[in-house]
């Protein structure tokens, strides 16, 4: 039971804003707010975290991207995310002062246990890019 625990904990700090359900329902991408990041800037990050058919579990949120000085006045924070199709992830943001995108290709991590090995290997790799934008939300964006 506690490696349970430290399996499925969440990982990232920050406070939850959203989270998008991927269409194929297999991954949240979710917008995690960072008041103050270590150069005193307003933050956001943005991570993946598996959908898990258990309503008390709690899987482990992998960051995918960071975006520093985003608008805190914002309730979104500038920032929407939204799903292309069910492996491509795209991150729109509208001001901020630096993005970084960690992992273009995210690969689910194989993980110990046979059920969960065998569950991450049928998830496909998920594909997500930066989007500068001037629109957020439903309005399309110019890329």
């Amino acid at each position: 039971m506690a490696l349970r625990l430290l399996v499925d904990r969440v990982t990232i700090q920050g406070n939850e804003i959203s989270a998008t359900r991927s269409p194929d329902g297999a991954a949240d991408a979710v917008l995690l707010d960072v008041p103050q990041d270590a150069h005193g800037a307003h933050s956001a990050r943005v991570c993946l975290r598996r959908s898990l058919p258990r309503p008390y579990g709690q899987s482990a949120c992998s960051d995918i991207a960071y975006i520093s000085g985003v608008l805190a006045s914002d309730s979104q924070l500038g920032v929407h995310l939204q799903w292309a199709s069910s492996a491509d992830l795209e991150i729109m943001y509208r001001d901020a002062t630096s993005a970084y995108l960690y992992r273009p290709t995210f690969v689910w991590p194989n993980v110990g246990r046979r059920t969960l090995y065998h569950y991450a290997q049928s998830l496909k790799p998920i594909h997500a890019r930066l989007v500068h934008t001037n629109l957020i939300g439903d309005e399309h964006p110019t890329k």
